[in-house]
This record gives C-alpha cells, structure tokens and sequence, in this order.
C-alpha cells in the first residue's frame, strides 16, 4: 500500500510541475517585452499584462507590510521567512485607496523598511528627520504582476486588514521577469516524473498479481530416490493337505459338506 501511495504522490508532483511549467511557458508568450506605462495609466486601464515596467510611481517606505511566513516540519518550526509589500500612489497629494504593492528582493530594502516601520510607529522624530530625505521617493520599477498559482489568498486578506486598500489590488514582483526557459524545463521534468510514477505503480501492481497467484511447488522426487513401500512377507504355501508354521490349509475339494440347516432347538 505504501509503495502505491508513493507512486501516486509522484503522479500529482509530476501534475503540479507540468502545471507551474505551462503558466511560466504562457506569461513569457504572452509578454515577450514589458508593457511600458505611467503609472497614472496604469491605474486608469489596467491592462491584462504580467511583465510590466511603470514610470512616476511615488512610494513611501514606512508605509509599508511586513508579512513573516513560519516553515514547519512536524509541527516544529525551521524557518522564517519575510516579505514586505511597499504601498504606491500616483502623487504625492493622492489619498485614495492602495491600488498596488511593490515587492523588493533586496536585503538593504528590506534592512531600511525595518527601520523606517519601527521608527514610524515608536515615532522616533530624530531617526525619522536624520532620513527625511530617503523616505519617499519616486520610482520607475519593472517586474511580474502576481497571479494564479504565485498569488497567496493569505498575503491578500493580510493586506487588506492593512486598512485604505482598494478592493482589487495588485502585487508586483520587482525585478522579475517572464522564465520560458525555466517552464519548459518543469514541464519536461513533470512528464518524466509523470511517467516514472506510471511506470512504478503498474511494476508493483504485476509484482502483486503475480505473488497472489503463486502456488507453492515442491519439487517431485527423481525416480528411485524413495524406495518401494514394503509389505510383510508372504510364508511360501506348503504342499497340499499339509498344515502347519510357514503353510495355509489347502482349499477344501469338492463335494463340500452340505451346510449345517437351521437350527430347530428342542421338541
């Protein structure tokens, strides 16, 4: 049973990369180049595009979402991982409700973000002046817009708790771009899985049939390997009408006494 479940789990392995392939293979066939916009455009059309390179867009970094996500094996936790979506508005006057996040790998970004949160919230004024200048800036940035399988359902509801957030939002990856390449290579690696899996539960499955239906044989003796089953021997028969140790009686000849009639008892 184990050995079929092991073959199954490959089975849906292989299903899941195919899967993760084709949507990498579809984005980088569907952008071969980035769409170039303004951000202000960008919000007024919203395009139905993945790779996107946005001009004018205004950030400000201690506005900002830290979501850490625990790794666990066994109930035990590994490691911690954490993302920080950055907050975008079109001016520095817009007010209105957050239409994007931005998300940097980069651990520098990241190290700044920490400070400029804690000291927001501890409203630590002399770190907040000392960085005055670096905490808001206007970006051109390029990257892959989440969706499908990339897009967490937890990352949205986390960010919408986060307060003035629009009822669609987008995420943007910075610096990602399309990975044909790559889906092509999970595709063909989750066929090879997907046949591999296939090919050991159909093994196992004629392993069983065949151990089921055995027999157990055991293997028939050579001829002359046991010896013939003895009998007690017979005494030679003695010479007619003698009687005694070694011989029988000879059989009675004719005429044979009439036999005995019914018995009557007494008259």
């Amino acid at each position: 049973m184990k050995t079929y479940l092991w073959s199954l789990g490959l089975i849906v392995a292989a299903c899941v990369l195919v899967g993760l392939g084709a949507r990498k293979m579809s984005i980088a066939m569907k952008n071969s180049e980035p769409l170039r916009m303004a951000y202000d455009q960008w919000l007024a059309q919203k395009p139905d595009h993945e790779w996107l390179s946005l001009e004018g867009v205004h950030v400000e970094w201690s506005a900002a979402v830290r979501i850490d996500t625990q790794h666990k094996r066994r109930g035990v936790t590994t490691s911690t991982t954490s993302e920080y979506f950055v907050a975008c508005w079109k001016s520095e006057e817009d007010e209105g409700p957050i239409h994007c996040f931005l998300v940097f790998d980069d651990a520098d970004k990241s190290a700044f973000i920490d400070k400029a949160i804690d000291a927001s919230n501890n409203k630590d004024e002399a770190w907040l002046k000392q960085n005055e200048s670096k905490l808001s800036e206007v970006l051109t940035v390029e990257g892959l817009v989440r969706t499908g399988m990339d897009l967490s359902s937890d990352d949205e509801r986390l960010l919408r708790k986060a307060g003035n957030v629009a009822a669609q939002f987008r995420i943007v990856d910075v610096g990602k771009t399309p990975q044909g390449g790559m889906g092509g290579l999970l595709i063909l690696g989750g066929m090879v899985a997907f046949a591999g899996g296939i090919a050991w539960g159909v093994s196992v499955f004629r392993h069983n049939k065949k151990r089921k239906a055995a027999r157990p044989v055991y293997p028939l003796p050579a001829h002359g390997q046991y010896p013939a089953p003895s009998h007690p021997p017979y005494p030679a028969p003695g010479a007619p009408g003698q009687t005694g140790q070694g011989s029988y009686p000879p059989p009675p000849y004719p005429p044979y006494p009439a036999p005995p009639g019914p018995s009557l008892g007494p008259k």
